[in-house]
């Protein structure tokens, strides 16, 4: 996946981010895991939408989860944008094309259950930060009534925004584009919002799937045996540490600062939210294989400066 593509807006009907390939070649290097007896191979994937996602790789005789390693691309550490990237307001079009065009490896979105069982992308229980003071909540409306809203940035430079559907976001995305969608429960019953997850997501490629909710996630397992599930948590535990195994999970997501005992646990670690350079160095260090942050562009370019870069950490 580049570090770098274009980025565009291209109408209110039918936004489209950055450019469309009708045709991608992913060339993933799959190394002998030490003790499995698998041999080194290496797989060419047509990425056509009848293609076989990259996350099928996990059918292959691996020994234990296939984690973002094998996923994402092999230089680290791996750029988050969470919820996109500012001064854009989070989790609209604008914020994640901005994202994309500063090279981002990865974007994050929320996405919860509407009224109507439809799959939204936004965080907050109720519109009231982002809709000035508008309290209704997200799960008592329908997707035509939150279409309906104006959502407004506290950030300087942003420009008005629309409620998008996960589908919509799908649609808007290049092909070959990676999406970590942080699913919230909140008042949602879990058959309903697991079942609404499995439509939405059970035939994408280039999908990690994460939540605090580990029962949600639990039922999700059940529900899409090969799907990439990453558990979130506040801090790290010996129960976390169990849970990881028992999905097969191919990452944690963990608050800053993260524990020893979860760097050394053997999954790939991203750390939230990351915004200042020193910090995130800090962390890469410490062995942090990512960084969600509120702004990709600059916290890349700035790791840079301070020699922690694509390729290590010196």
């Amino acid at each position: 996946m580049p570090t770098a593509r274009s980025a565009r807006i291209s109408g209110a009907s039918q936004a489209q981010i950055g450019p469309r390939d009708s045709k991608l070649d992913i060339s993933v290097d799959l190394t002998e895991a030490p003790g499995s007896g698998v041999a080194s191979r290496r797989r060419k994937l047509d990425n056509r939408r009848d293609a076989r996602p990259p996350h099928r790789l996990a059918l292959l005789p691996l020994s234990g989860p296939l984690d973002l390693s094998r996923l994402l691309p092999s230089a680290r550490p791996w750029i988050a944008a969470h919820r996109g990237a500012q001064p854009e307001i989070e989790n609209t079009l604008p914020s994640f094309a901005r994202a994309l065009a500063e090279g981002a490896d990865l974007l994050e979105c929320d996405a919860q259950l509407t009224g109507d069982e439809k799959l939204v992308v936004f965080h907050d229980k109720t519109l009231e930060r982002l809709a000035r003071s508008d309290r209704r909540r997200v799960a008592h409306m329908t997707l035509a009534e939150l279409k309906r809203i104006s959502l407004h940035g506290a950030a300087a430079g942003s420009r008005p925004g629309r409620v998008l559907s996960l589908s919509e976001l799908f649609a808007s995305l290049p092909r070959g584009t990676w999406l970590n969608v942080d699913v919230k429960r909140y008042e949602a019953p879990i058959a309903e919002l697991a079942a609404a997850v499995e439509r939405s997501l059970g035939h994408r490629p280039n999908v990690i799937v994460s939540s605090f909710d580990f029962d949600l996630l639990r039922s999700l397992r059940s529900r899409l045996p090969e799907l990439p599930i990453a558990p979130l948590a506040q801090t790290f535990s010996p129960g976390l540490a169990l849970l990881a195994r028992e999905l097969d999970a191919s990452a944690l997501h963990l608050a800053d600062p993260p524990a020893d005992e979860a760097l050394g646990g053997g999954l790939p670690v991203l750390v939230f939210t990351v915004n200042d350079p020193r910090r995130a160095r800090e962390l890469l260090h410490r062995g942090v294989a990512g960084l969600f942050t509120d702004r990709p562009g600059p916290l890349r370019r700035a790791l840079a400066a301070l020699g922690a870069g694509p390729g290590g950490v010196v």
